[in-house]
């Protein structure tokens, strides 16, 4: 009855760990086309994995050659090692370096967080910059935030700054663009008057007492053109001589008259 008893004590406690074991599978033959299905047979003809080697105080190893041997140590993966206190190894090849550290994936292996969406809705408070160093520890630097938020400001300030010099310049070149049409509005002007000092200028007149003459002449200068055209008249003594001009260019128009007094 005894040993009875202690047959089905046995029974429950390893159906019990069945119970707890159903979801948990580990299989550590080689994978490939020519790898055996894992169908819980021994397999003489494939070399046997390397075991795992939990050998510091409550430390745990997972995976085919993991190691953890520092105290409360834990790495799972193949190849994964823990040999620092507190320090945990994730995914194959992991590997530690110091006491409490956590490192993920080893050599050529990358780090994806899901859901990073949520992580961000999840946050609380100010956020800071996370920093990675040449290792891949990653930290965070609290001095860049306030450093962005001031240069932020400054940048505010100097986009302000630049919005008003702009309007300046904007300004300054419209008055240019004015001064430079008043400029040539002057130098045709002035051209023009010489081009009408010159028609004036070669306007023939009467030199025979008692004769008069009307007079008509042209001329141009750096591209303005001008006539003018003139009465002259001698008196009869031949002493005295008066003449009127007039000049009508594009620009402008003048007129003059003059006496003369010969002896």
């Amino acid at each position: 009855a005894i040993v009875m008893g202690f047959a089905q004590s046995i029974d429950a406690r390893v159906t019990q760990q069945e119970v707890e074991l159903q979801y948990l599978q580990v299989n550590s033959l080689p994978s490939g086309n020519n790898a055996p299905a894992n169908d819980g047979n021994a397999h003489p003809n494939l070399a046997p994995p390397t075991p795992a080697s939990a050998t510091g105080a409550d430390a745990i190893a997972i995976g085919s050659a993991s190691v953890a041997s520092g105290d409360n140590s834990m790495a799972i993966g193949v190849g994964a090692t823990a040999a620092q206190a507190n320090a945990t190894a994730l995914g194959a090849g992991a590997t530690t370096t110091r006491a409490g550290q956590v490192k993920l994936g080893g050599a050529g292996s990358s780090v994806t967080v899901g859901d990073i969406a949520q992580s961000t809705a999840a946050q609380s408070g100010t956020t800071e910059v996370m920093t990675v160093d040449a290792s891949g520890t990653i930290g965070r630097d609290t001095t860049i935030r306030p450093m962005l938020t001031m240069h932020n400001t400054q940048i505010s300030a100097m986009q302000a700054t630049l919005v008003a010099q702009n309007t300046a310049i904007a300004g300054i070149d419209s008055r240019l663009g004015t001064l430079s049409l008043v400029v040539n509005q002057n130098n045709r002007a002035a051209n023009a008057g010489i081009a009408e000092s010159m028609a004036m200028a070669n306007l023939p007149q009467a030199n025979a007492p008692g004769k008069s003459m009307i007079s008509f002449g042209l001329a141009g200068h750096e591209g303005e053109a001008a006539g003018a055209f003139g009465f002259s008249h001698a008196m009869d003594n031949g002493n005295v001589i008066i003449r009127a001009s007039g000049s009508y260019s594009p620009q402008s128009s003048s007129a003059g008259a003059g006496i003369g007094f010969q002896f």
